[in-house]
């Protein structure tokens, strides 16, 4: 892998982990995509992560017993996640209580990559600017 974030992506669409994989190859990262929980659950017991980036569905119970593993497996990661339908404001809080740094639309590409790039800015920063999982200021489509 090159020097760019490590970033996993979990998404039953592999036309949209096909556009994505493409996306954060063009802004540096090294991506790996899959379809199945099952399968990045493995990938995250043998490889560090910078970034996660998971599927929140319309199904929150195995999203969130998903995304739980992830941050226990991986603390040191950011997590993201993206949706396709509009969050309600108690999935929200309970997203940015397991540690959530963003809650992205999936169809928001531009945003999703552009977080990416502002956390591989950011981790390339000083140590007292890296301190992500505590920030409280939030841009549009992120947990606050």
């Amino acid at each position: 892998m090159g020097q760019g974030q490590q970033v996993l992506v979990v998404n039953h669409d592999p036309n949209f982990l096909a556009l994505v994989a493409k996306l954060f190859a063009s802004a540096g990262c090294d991506t790996v995509t899959t379809w199945a929980h099952a399968h990045a659950l493995m990938l995250i017991e043998c490889q560090a992560f910078d970034v996660l980036i998971d599927e929140y569905s319309g199904m929150p119970l195995p999203s969130v017993r998903s995304l739980r593993t992830m941050r226990q497996k991986q603390p040191a990661a950011v997590l993201i996640v993206i949706h396709e339908a509009a969050l309600e404001p108690a999935e929200l809080n309970q997203l940015h209580a397991m540690g959530v740094y963003a809650a992205i639309s999936k169809w928001d590409l531009k945003e999703l990559v552009r977080t990416v790039r502002d956390l591989q800015v950011m981790q390339n920063q000083p140590a007292a600017s890296s301190d992500v999982g505590t920030r409280r200021t939030s841009p549009p489509g992120r947990v606050s």
